[in-house]
């Protein structure tokens, strides 16, 4: 696939990022574009921008990296009714150490608004590990210890078969 950071300063729903677009879908890859917590760049990594992109295009499927983060969640997920538009929680570690309940619940929210085959697991290695260690972030989406119910099916989406749709390896 293809990464953009939006961040450094452009709009993923800009022309000048068309014909990047144009040649991911000549080659069947997806794009996966940084979404949120940027804070002198907001616009620039709003998931309705990238939802935009995935209505501009349809042929491609489009991730929004870190599902928004802090600042869009919501959003994030609202930008996922798009077809081809689906979303990685990389560096969510810190919500879930922090508020392992309310992060469960957004987990929820999200597979009940989108599906599970529209949300992937992510790590955003290495940054977010000093909280929660990759193993006990892994275990803690496999076997999560919480009142709110998921799924065996609902977790293998979000561990794998999501991902292995969206980069054609099923």
């Amino acid at each position: 696939g293809f990464y953009f950071m939006p961040a450094s300063g452009f709009r993923p729903d800009d022309p000048v990022c068309f014909p990047i677009y144009e040649k991911c879908v000549e080659w069947k890859v997806p794009v996966i574009i940084h979404s949120g917590k940027e804070i002198a760049h907001w616009d620039y990594c709003h998931p309705f921008r990238i939802a935009n992109v995935g209505l501009m295009y349809p042929e491609l499927k489009v991730v929004i990296g870190h599902a928004g983060t802090r600042i869009y969640r919501r959003e994030a997920i609202e930008a996922c009714i798009v077809p081809n538009v689906y979303m990685d929680f990389s560096e969510y570690q810190g919500f879930y150490h922090l508020q392992p309940e309310k992060f469960y619940n957004w987990l929820r929210d999200a597979i009940d608004a989108v599906g599970p085959e529209k949300i992937m697991f992510g790590s955003g290695f290495p940054n977010p590990n000093v909280l929660t260690p990759e193993a006990e972030w892994v275990k803690a989406i496999k076997e999560p210890k919480t009142e709110v119910k998921f799924t065996k099916e609902e977790l293998e989406w979000v561990m794998g078969k999501s991902a292995a749709h969206v980069f054609d390896m099923l």
